[in-house]
Parts: C-alpha cells; sequence; structure tokens
C-alpha cells in the first residue's frame, strides 16, 4: 500500500511586506562612486509543497447487493462511492458539496435507496439525503436537516423509515418519513447520555445504543440501550446489567429473532450481548477482552466485527466461540464496515482499500479505492510534523512524508489518526488515536509506524508528543474522552520504558501541551467540561511526578499551545486569548486579547527567536519585547481536522503547516533584524567600502560586521541608532562581494542572534 508520488508542481511565493523588516534604505554618493544596496532579510517566503496528505479513507460502508457503498472521510467534497464487488471497480459516486464525513448509511429494504447522512455539515445545510440505487448518474437528493446533530448512526426500517442519532445535547433520535418528507424526534433514550451511538429499526421496533461517547463526567450515564416501540411511542430500557459498567452501546444487528449487542468498555473490556427480540430478559452474555465492538456484520450464523486497529473477530451466535481475523501480511486497522459475496468476506478499511478474504483459507487480496477509481482529493490534516529532512503530514489511517530535498512523496500506512508528532535524531514519534498510544518510525529503516508504548485504556485521545532533551525523554499528553481529565507520560526510548501520571493537574483538565526548561515539564490544561478552571498551567516534575506550582491565567478558555523564549512561557488561550508567564518570578507579566488573529485553538513555535502563532487563518509572531503581534502569512485557513491548527519547526527554523489542503514551508526573518546598507566608491585605484546598519528593534544589540578586508564590532547600538563601519578593499580582483552582519540581543535572558547577508557590486577603479 506504499505509493511514491513526485510533485509536478512547486510554488514560491514572495509576500515581501507582509510582517516583514523592511532592509532598503537610501545611499547617497559622490562623484565616481556607485552604489549597491540588496535585502539582508527577506520576508517571509512561502513556498508550497502540494498536497498535504491524499487517501480515500472511509468513516462507513454498507453492502447493498452487489455492492458496497462507501461514505469517504475527511475530503471535499464529501462522497459516497459505489464500489463493485464483481469487477473490483468504483462504478458511480454521489458527490456532497457541504460536510466533512458521512457515517450514517443505510440501504432501504427494496434496494432502491441508498439513506445517509452528512457528519458536520455547516450553518443551515442539508444533513440527510437519499440516493436513486436504479440510477446512480442522478445526483443524490437532499430530505433535510436535524437540528445541530452531528450524525454517527442511521438505519433504515423495512418500510422505508429512516432514523439516525449522533452527538447532541440531550441526545435525540430522528426520524424521515417517506410518505411526508418530515424530519421529527421521536425522543431521549437518556437525557444524560452524550450521544446516540447506534440505531438500528425493525417493522415494529427501533433499538437505541447510547451512553457516554465525548467529555464525559460523573454526571453523565454509561451504556444505555433502549427499545422504541414504533406503534405506541412507548421507551423502555432493556440494557442486561451485565454491560452497565460499559461506557456506551456501540454497535447493533440483528439475526433471526436475536439483536446483537456490542459495547465500548472504556476502561473495562467490551461486551457482546446477544438478545431476545420477543423477550429481551433472555440473553447471553461474551465478554470480548476488547475496547470496542464496531462494524458489525452477520453472515451464516456467525457475527463480524472490529475489536480495534487491525482487530477483526468472528464470534458463532449458535455457541458465542470468538476466534480472530488474522491474515499474514494485511493490516485492515480500522473497519468502517463488510460485507459478503462469492464465498468471500469483503472488509472495507479505512487505510482506502476493500479486502477480499477467502476467511476459511485466511488469504486475503486488496483493491485500493483510489486505484479502482475513488476520487484522489486531500484529507483534512491532522498534524504537521517536521524533522530530519521531512515533513509529515497525517490524515486519517495515512501519513505523507515529504522530502525536503527531492519533493517527493512517500504515502505511509499509519493506524489511526497522529494527532501530534516529534522528530528526534531523525525518528519521528506520533501519538496515536484512538487508543493506540505512542508509536515510532524511522525513516532509514524503512519499516511502517509501529506501537512503541500503549497508553492506559481510558486515555484513548493524544493531544502532544514532545522531547525532554534534559532527562531523554519522549512526552506524550492525552485526554479522556469517557472520564474528563487526562494524563502526561515519559518515554524512555533507550529501554522503551513509559512512566504515566493520570490527572496531573486534577479530574477534568486533559493536558493540552508540554513544554520542558532545565528538566521540568510545564503543562497546558483545558477542561472540556462546565465546572471546574477552564485551563491551568502547572510545573510538574516528570521524574517523581510531583507538582511544583500552578498559575491559573483566568481566561475564558483553555491552553491550547506553549512555547518558552527565554525565562518566558508564552501561553495561547483557547477563543483567541493570549497571555505570558515568568516561570522564574512565578507571575503572568502580559495578558492580552488577540480575537483578530483567530479565535480557534492556535499553535505556537519559536522561529528566528521568535515566538510564532498559527490560527485558523493566520501565522504571526510576537514581539519578544513587547509582545504586540504582528500577522507574518494572512488568509492561511489551513485545513485541519476539528480546526485545531498545527505548526512545527525543522533544524533550520523554517516552519511548516497547511495552507488550505496544501503543505506550506515558511521562511521568516531572524531577530534581531537590522537595516543593513552597502555603498561603495573609488579612492584612486581601490575601492572603499561603508556598511551602515541601523537598529530597527526596541532592545540595544551589538553587531558584528564581516568584509573581505576583516571584522569590524558595534557595541550596544541603541534603538532607531545607525553606525557606519568603513573598510578598504585595496584593487580588488571581482566586483562583486557580500557583507555579513550578525546581531545579538539579550531578552528574557534569551541571547537571540540573527545572521544576514548583503551582495554587492564594486565599481572599476583606474
Amino acid at each position: 500500500m506504499n505509493e511514491n508520488l513526485t510533485l509536478t508542481r512547486r510554488r514560491v511565493l514572495q509576500l515581501g511586506s507582509i510582517g516583514a523588516v523592511a532592509v532598503v534604505c537610501g545611499v547617497g554618493m559622490t562623484e565616481a562612486a556607485s552604489a549597491s544596496v540588496s535585502h539582508s532579510a527577506f520576508g517571509p517566503a512561502v513556498e508550497s509543497l502540494g498536497a498535504g496528505v491524499v487517501q480515500f479513507g472511509s468513516k462507513s460502508a454498507v453492502q447493498v447487493g452487489d455492492t458496497i457503498y462507501i461514505g469517504s472521510r475527511n475530503i471535499e467534497p464529501t462522497y459516497v462511492a459505489a464500489f463493485h464487488i464483481p469487477t473490483r471497480r468504483i462504478i458511480a459516486t454521489a458527490a456532497i458539496p457541504n460536510g466533512r464525513s458521512i457515517q450514517g448509511m443505510d440501504g432501504s429494504a427494496d434496494g432502491k435507496w441508498l439513506y445517509f447522512a452528512i457528519e458536520s455539515p455547516a450553518g443551515d445545510q442539508d444533513t440527510v439525503y437519499r440516493w436513486d440505487l436504479t440510477d446512480r448518474s442522478l445526483p443524490a437528493e437532499p430530505l433535510g436537516r436535524a437540528a445541530d446533530v452531528t450524525i454517527w448512526n442511521m438505519s433504515v426500517a423495512p418500510d422505508g423509515f429512516a432514523y439516525f442519532g449522533g452527538k447532541e445535547a440531550p441526545p435525540t433520535v430522528w426520524q424521515y418519513s417517506p410518505a411526508d418528507g418530515q424530519i421529527t424526534s421521536i425522543g431521549t433514550p437518556e437525557a444524560t447520555a452524550t450521544g446516540i451511538r447506534t440505531v438500528l429499526a425493525t417493522d415494529e421496533t427501533v433499538y437505541i445504543g447510547s451512553g457516554t461517547v465525548l467529555n464525559g463526567s460523573e454526571t453523565t450515564s454509561n451504556a444505555v440501550l433502549a427499545a422504541y416501540d414504533r406503534a405506541t411511542g412507548e421507551m423502555r430500557q432493556i440494557l442486561p446489567p451485565e454491560l452497565a459498567d460499559d461506557e456506551t452501546v456501540r454497535s447493533l444487528a440483528l439475526h433471526d429473532d436475536k439483536l446483537v449487542v456490542g459495547t465500548y468498555g472504556g476502561s473495562v473490556p467490551s461486551k457482546l450481548a446477544v438478545i431476545s427480540t420477543v423477550d429481551p430478559t433472555s440473553y447471553r452474555v461474551l465478554e470480548t477482552a476488547a475496547v470496542t465492538t464496531r462494524a458489525p456484520f452477520v453472515h451464516d450464523g456467525d457475527l463480524y466485527f472490529s475489536a480495534g486497529a487491525n482487530d477483526v473477530r468472528i464470534v458463532s451466535l449458535d455457541t458465542l466461540e470468538m476466534t480472530s481475523l488474522e491474515i499474514e501480511g494485511v493490516d485492515f486497522g480500522e473497519v468502517w464496515g463488510m460485507g459478503w459475496l462469492d464465498g468471500r468476506l469483503h472488509v472495507v478499511s479505512a487505510y482506502g482499500f476493500v479486502a477480499h478474504v477467502d476467511v476459511a483459507g485466511r488469504t486475503a487480496e486488496l483493491t485500493g479505492l483510489i486505484d479502482a477509481g475513488a476520487p484522489a482529493e486531500p484529507q483534512l490534516a491532522m498534524s504537521v510534523t517536521a524533522g530530519g529532512g521531512y515533513a509529515y503530514v497525517a490524515g486519517t489511517g495515512s501519513l505523507a512524508r515529504h522530502s525536503l530535498d527531492d519533493h517527493t512523496v512517500l504515502n505511509l500506512i499509519a493506524a489511526g489518526e497522529t494527532k501530534h508528532g516529534e522528530v528526534v535524531d531523525g525518528r519521528l514519534y506520533m501519538g496515536q488515536y484512538a487508543g493506540l498510544g505512542l508509536f515510532g518510525y524511522d525513516p532509514a529503516t524503512g519499516r511502517l509506524p509501529a506501537q512503541l508504548a500503549p497508553l492506559p485504556a481510558s486515555q484513548n485521545r493524544p493531544v502532544f508528543v514532545g522531547w525532554d532533551d534534559v532527562n531523554k525523554r519522549v512526552i506524550i499528553s492525552t485526554q479522556s474522552d469517557i472520564d474528563g481529565g487526562g494524563a502526561v507520560g515519559a518515554y524512555d526510548p533507550a529501554t522503551d520504558d513509559m512512566t504515566v501520571h493520570i490527572n496531573p493537574i486534577d479530574s477534568r483538565q486533559l493536558i493540552r501541551w508540554v513544554e520542558t526548561r532545565d528538566g521540568i515539564a510545564y503543562l497546558g490544561g483545558d477542561n472540556a467540561q462546565s465546572e471546574g478552571p477552564r485551563g491551568e498551567v502547572v510545573a510538574f516534575d516528570l521524574m517523581s511526578g510531583k507538582e511544583l506550582w500552578r498559575i491559573d491565567p483566568q481566561l475564558p478558555g483553555g491552553v491550547s499551545s506553549l512555547a518558552f523564549l527565554g525565562d518566558l512561557l508564552y501561553v495561547s488561550v483557547n477563543k483567541g486569548r493570549f497571555c505570558v508567564i515568568d516561570v522564574v518570578k512565578r507571575e503572568i507579566v502580559h495578558t492580552a486579547d488577540i480575537r483578530e488573529l483567530g479565535t480557534n485553538r492556535s499553535s505556537l513555535a519559536v522561529s528566528g527567536g521568535r515566538v510564532h502563532g498559527v490560527s485558523s487563518t493566520t501565522l504571526y509572531r510576537f514581539d519578544p519585547v513587547t509582545f504586540e503581534p504582528t500577522v507574518v502569512v494572512p488568509e492561511l485557513n489551513g485545513a485541519f481536522y476539528g480546526g485545531h491548527t498545527k505548526m512545527d519547526v525543522d533544524e533550520k527554523g523554517d516552519i511548516y503547516t497547511m495552507r488550505d489542503r496544501e503543505l506550506v514551508r515558511i521562511t521568516v526573518p531572524a531577530y534581531p533584524a537590522i537595516e543593513t546598507t552597502v555603498a561603495t566608491r573609488c579612492a584612486g585605484r581601490n575601492v572603499k567600502i561603508s556598511v551602515t546598519v541601523r537598529n530597527t528593534e526596541s532592545v540595544p544589540v551589538d553587531v558584528v560586521i564581516t568584509t573581505d578586508r576583516g571584522t569590524k564590532t558595534i557595541r550596544d547600538l541603541a534603538p532607531g541608532q545607525s553606525s557606519t563601519r568603513p573598510f578598504n578593499l585595496h584593487r580588488p580582483s571581482s566586483t562583486a562581494g557580500a557583507v555579513v552582519v550578525e546581531a545579538t540581543a539579550t531578552v528574557a535572558g534569551a541571547t537571540l542572534t540573527s545572521r544576514s547577508t548583503t551582495s554587492y557590486e564594486s565599481p572599476v577603479c583606474s
């Protein structure tokens, strides 16, 4: 499944005046003199490196007849692709302009209609559609919108009524009536649940699986299984008590008069229950020892389901005997749907392929969806990481490795989603959602990314990966979607040991970001719940597990990112706020409202001696003395999943982030910025050079000027002041030359140095 792609287009955009330092100065010239003025600093330069990550990932799949219909994930537009099993080709697509992914999908009993729902639509656009399978050349028909629910599941009853639900407060089950075309609510199975995870409709009953899916708390429910009587409107609870400690009912399937129920266990193993639809008190339960049960498919008395990444299992519904479907050399990844035809199981992988499995022989053939004719579109980016000669853009089930030397792209399979990464000594460390822990990838080996260390099951969402250079540890921080709170882990690459501290801030705050300094970790908290501090900053000793001190910025959002410059910790806060903490004095020294630069979660990084931030729209930087922000590159509009923009800085100081769905490299000028003017003139047969430097910063700088004829130093050049130094060239052998200016300033305990080169042309003197 690895594929090499050569970029056919590279575009370099010079944004000469946006947030940059002007270095063009007028130069007076005497008789018989000439002058050459060059820019000693440009900026910023924005270079496109092509599409970030290209993959036709899936979020849903359902078989109707001899075709599997596959809902796309995180590409634009959103697609349903009709994969014809006998020919292994995409024979039709339906494109939807709005939305992000298709997670709810089901076919009508007569095979005429495919109903599906857009997961996250914008504004007041339609969310529910149907596609006429008797004429797939027609566009999908919009049916309307169900409030603001993020739809996760859909089921069509035999009489054509469609039922669906998803993330909503309180979670509601919705009904589409083909008789009058209306979308209406049929009720809420449990008001304290956080979402409807699955529905299944029969002639008489709608079965509803719910519970805590995201952002749980002490007051949210565990697993819920409700039966809605379509004739009377009665909603009754039928969950077996053995499933009560599980977090949510994750999947439903039907086999004759048996309802097959799968759970997401969270901190406990998931379960399978086989329940009589006639008498729900009659049931059998199987503990799977897995975290989840997803994508159930019943064939010939056997249940096939996904128990996690690359973990497909088979359960006999007669005996409840469970086996694993392991195929040598095949990684199924995340599975979102299955089908059966011509004696084979057909498994739809989020990696962008369909596996055609001989279950008895334990062999499989793979068909890549893009190779089969699916649209090749850039995905929303999960993260951007740079270093070791590469820039990595993560999608869903995929990781694009962009070579910074020859500009080729290698597409790698990567289980789950890389929410954040860090390159250390050329090796990429990756935080993998959902619940996959810390992964590693070494480009020198050619092997695919693989798990280095797991995390506790409840810590399912990694959000940050970094490096502690003092303790030589990889740092990974997490969010617990179900329980709330989060954890921070320290991984030792030398021993493969992982130490995890759960809820080091409190039981509500996840650890959104971690910066380390002198062996101390500074944790940035973010509270997704309605109670408690929005986001605190905690100084934490990872080796001992002890808190040293904490500060609550008392701003209306949680921490989104941290960055150190000297003794100052810059803190980006969600909802467009910003503050600076002096970690020596342990106090906040600056607070600002920067909503004009973006209101979502920004990311911070240091490049060129300044802290830069990137929001969903803009790359900006802070003055290291006044903290005033300045726009560097506007209108980036990076297409990141969930709106949490990411960037990284490589060893050269170049910034990598997304502009829409393309990866860009941004080169920015270094601090302190010095204006340099070079003037040349003849003095007899010799050439004299005058180098004038002006300090454009607000602090004194030391300047070292180097030419072909030596070096001169200017100490404590005051803000706004200029100084000139002469050099004699004595009949130079060449008419071209260069002046190198190195400027140094000390800000907040940090020594910042910039280096620029100014070329000049000297006159020919006689």
